[in-house]
C-alpha cells in the first residue's frame, strides 16, 4: 500500500497517511484538513512486501527416508529373531526339564521313597472309622492334608529354642485348628469325626507322598524314613 507524508496546515505536524485518503485528522492538534491541499513532505512511496527468505533445508529434511526405514526394519527384524531364539531356548529347557521330571517320576530311586507303615488286616479292622461315606472321608482327608502342609508342617527357618519360633509354631497350630473347625462346619461333621478321618487316612496311606522334615517343640513331626523324597528344607525346620 502506498503512503505519503503531509504537513498539518495548522500546527505543521507531519503525518503519514495512505495515498487513497482524501481528508485526515492531525494526530497532534486534531485539525481536519484536505490531504490534497496539504503540503506534501515526501513523495509517495510504495511499500512492497519483503521477499520471504527461503528456508534452508533442515537436518530432518536431509535424511534419506528409505535409508531410515531400512535401518529401522533391520533393527526390528533383529529384535524379533532374538525374541524367537529366547522363546525356543526356553521351550527347549522347559521340555528337557519336564522330560527329566517325568523320567524321575517314572523311575524313582529307592532312596527317594518314603517308608510307609502298612497295618495288618486285623489292625485295619479294629481301626475306628467315622460314620461318613468313604468318598467323603477321602475328600475331607485331602483338605486336612492341604491345611497341614501349609501350617503345622510348613518349614520354619528360626532355630529351636528361639522365642520367635515358639510364637510361630503356636500361630501355625492356631491357624490349622481354625481350618479344621471350618472344614467340620462345611461338611457337617464333628471335630471328633475330623480326628477319626485324619487317623484313618494316615493309617491307610491315602496320601503316600513324603512328609515334611519340619520340627516342632524341638522334635521331628514325622520319622526321617517317612520324609524320604521330600523336596523341602531338611535342616532347621
Amino acid at each position: 500500500m502506498t503512503h505519503r507524508s503531509v504537513r498539518c496546515p495548522q500546527c505543521k505536524t507531519t503525518a503519514n497517511v495512505p495515498a487513497s485518503v482524501v481528508t485526515a485528522r492531525c494526530p497532534s492538534c486534531g485539525h481536519v484538513f484536505s490531504v490534497d491541499s496539504a503540503q506534501v513532505v515526501e513523495a509517495p512511496q510504495a511499500t512492497t512486501a519483503k521477499p520471504k527468505k527461503k528456508k534452508s533445508p533442515s537436518a530432518s529434511g536431509d535424511l534419506n527416508v528409505p535409508l531410515v526405514a531400512g535401518v529401522l526394519g533391520g533393527v526390528l527384524m533383529f529384535a524379533m529373531v532374538g525374541v524367537l531364539a529366547v522363546m525356543f531356548l526356553s521351550d527347549s529347557s522347559d521340555s528337557s526339564h519336564t522330560s527329566d521330571s517325568q523320567a524321575s517320576d517314572a523311575a524313582p530311586s529307592e532312596a527317594d521313597q518314603p517308608v510307609l507303615v502298612v497295618l495288618s488286616d486285623a489292625e485295619l479292622a479294629a481301626l475306628p472309622v467315622a460314620n461318613v461315606p468313604e468318598n467323603k472321608r477321602r475328600l475331607i482327608y485331602d483338605q486336612i492334608r492341604a491345611s497341614a502342609r501349609t501350617t503345622i508342617e510348613a518349614p520354619l527357618l528360626v532355630p529351636d529354642g528361639n522365642p520367635l519360633r515358639a510364637s510361630l509354631e503356636k500361630n501355625q497350630q492356631a491357624i490349622h485348628d481354625n481350618s479344621m473347625r471350618q472344614l467340620a462346619a462345611l461338611h457337617d461333621v464333628s471335630l471328633d469325626d475330623m480326628a477319626l478321618i485324619t487317623t484313618e487316612g494316615d493309617a491307610k496311606n491315602w496320601d503316600p507322598r513324603p512328609r515334611s522334615h519340619a520340627r516342632r517343640n524341638g522334635e521331628r513331626i514325622y520319622p526321617e524314613e517317612r520324609s524320604r523324597g521330600w523336596k523341602g528344607k531338611s535342616k532347621g525346620n
